[in-house]
């Protein structure tokens, strides 16, 4: 977000993309299986069937880069681009549910809003209809370097993004 009024939203086009290790389900007896509602790397890695992606732009393993999963899509004859576009509302409309106290931040802390910008984290699931539902917006999100949670091969995404956003 490079402006809040008028507001000026950039959205980054790469991403991760990560995979419950297990197939979803409601039913009571499996709430606590952490492998079935979570898709954290830290908690996955540990499952029997984990997989890592040795090529990002491969259709394998539980950790994807955004763009292959656009790729996916379109190769299951989904349209992509739709979803993208679905996304893009959902940022928008919960980065409106802040707008007025993030702008009555600015005014207390800022001297121009000229010299400044924030990074969001967004994560979002696709239900089984491919729709985008928010989970969570990060008001910090992680530009280190390669942790356990960003396994080698998903460098290049993670780089590019913070040269991007530099």
């Amino acid at each position: 977000v490079t402006s809040m009024d008028p507001i000026k939203i950039y959205l980054y086009q790469d991403g991760l993309v990560r995979f419950a290790t297990k197939p979803y389900s409601a039913s009571k007896e499996h709430f606590g299986d952490k492998f079935m509602h979570l898709t954290n790397y830290s908690v996955n890695k540990d499952s029997n069937s984990f997989q890592f992606n040795e090529a990002p732009s491969e259709f394998s393993g539980h950790k994807w880069s955004l763009k292959t999963l656009w790729k996916y899509l379109e190769c299951e004859g989904f349209n992509h681009a739709k979803v993208v576009e679905e996304i893009k509302i959902v940022v928008i409309k919960t980065i409106l549910c802040g707008h007025y106290d993030i702008i009555d931040e600015m005014e207390k802390e800022l001297a121009s809003d000229y010299t400044c910008y924030k990074l969001f984290g967004v994560d979002i699931m696709l239900d089984e209809n491919l729709k985008p539902w928010l989970l969570e917006l990060n008001d910090f999100p992680s530009l280190e370097p390669p942790t356990l949670d960003r396994i080698p091969h998903n460098r290049k995404v993670e780089h590019k993004k913070e040269k991007d956003f530099l």
